[in-house]
């Protein structure tokens, strides 16, 4: 399995076996890079041996040894560097998707909370005002302060209303 289709299956499968996916990939990828660690190791040791031979018969072909054996060596350390980012691509495409799942969830836990909360708070009451009303005429109507009212529906000058506007009346 691709290393897409291992991300792919991270994002569309439970938690649980997210997390169970998740560690079987990064247990084979450590496996791997320690089997191509093993590898180069017994590379160099079998081109360490063949230098040591060659050495004793000539020069041209204990190089040759050895430079076969650096690049067994180099060949073994890519792929466990290979495996190693793959293991670690899929833990980060893991981490990646439950911190989503779990900032969805709290999302969801502060809408409902709101929704609770504006379902528990009372409608505000209105009132349209006629000629000869006042603010503090219109709060002791409704046992409110008038500061109350002014500040509730952002009214800039007081002393200045007008007939047909229509205020908000906070709860006593």
């Amino acid at each position: 399995m691709s290393l897409l289709d291992q991300i792919k299956d991270i994002f569309t499968t439970s938690d649980a076996e997210k997390a169970q996916k998740a560690k079987e990939i990064a247990d084979q990828a450590q496996k791997a890079a320690a089997d191509a660690a093993k590898k180069a190791a017994d590379a160099k040791a079998e081109a360490d041996a063949a230098a040591a031979k060659a050495g004793t018969d000539n020069g041209a072909a204990a190089a040759e040894a050895k430079r076969v054996a650096d690049e067994a060596h180099a060949e073994a350390q890519r792929q466990a560097d290979a495996a190693a980012a793959e293991a670690l691509a899929v833990q980060q495409a893991h981490d990646a998707h439950v911190a989503e799942e779990a900032l969805k969830a709290e999302h969801a836990a502060q809408a409902a909370a709101a929704a609770k909360a504006a379902a528990a708070a009372p409608a505000l009451r209105t009132y349209t005002v006629v000629s000869g009303d006042t603010l503090s005429g219109i709060g002791q109507k409704f046992h409110v302060n008038w500061h109350d009212i002014v500040k509730l529906n952002n009214i800039s000058n007081p002393d200045l209303i007008h007939p047909g506007e229509v205020f908000k009346i906070p709860h006593s």
